[in-house]
């Protein structure tokens, strides 16, 4: 049994599970199981990063101790006609928590956004997009996919971008080369 199939019968109920021993159900109704899934899943990788960071830390003591995880600010994605729906070029509709309820509203899109995104990345596959929150306003952030193939070059000869993500950094970025030289680095920190 997976630890995100192991979580969900502990806190939510179906046919086979009547009684799970919390009660997430009542205090989260009608929740969407991808926005519930999406939350273990964060805290999972949480608990089994700094889980992993800890045990390393007592082999080798050097620096502080590692904190244990906090919630954080995690953005759900729109999933396709669960959560996000375009109902034009300009607008679309997202599925939110309000009035007590899970509901879809209509929003609008920015034309210049939209217009960027259809001119430069029409060949892209478009992802789910991911509602975010900057201040006091709200973002819809629309992910791309794209195939590349690589330079065919010896891989000492390459330069190399590492992303490393952390727990009291968001991301380290790193370029080097292929011996080991480090051109450069880039702490992303997590925002209030």
């Amino acid at each position: 049994m997976s630890r995100l199939t192991y979580i969900e019968t502990l806190i939510h109920a179906t046919k086979d599970n009547p009684d799970p021993i919390y009660d997430f159900d009542a205090k989260f109704y009608k929740m969407p199981s991808y926005l519930r899934r999406g939350a273990i899943n964060e805290a999972i990788g949480k608990v089994s990063s700094y889980k992993s960071n800890l045990d390393n830390w007592i082999k080798d003591p050097v620096g502080r101790e590692p904190s244990s995880p906090k919630a954080g600010y995690t953005f759900p994605s729109m999933y396709r006609t669960v959560m996000y729906n375009q109902t034009g070029d300009y607008t679309a509709q997202i599925k939110v928590y309000i009035r007590n309820t899970w509901d879809w509203i209509t929003i609008n899109l920015k034309k210049s956004d939209m217009d960027y995104i259809y001119r430069h990345c029409s060949f892209r596959k478009q992802c789910a997009p991911t509602l975010q929150k900057r201040g006091k306003e709200w973002f819809l952030e629309f992910p791309f996919e794209e195939k590349v193939k690589l330079a065919d070059i010896s891989v000492y000869e390459q330069t190399i971008v590492a992303v490393d993500l952390g727990i009291n950094t968001a991301a380290t970025i790193s370029v080097m080369l292929s011996d080991g030289t480090i051109l450069g680095r880039h702490f992303c920190k997590l925002t209030k």
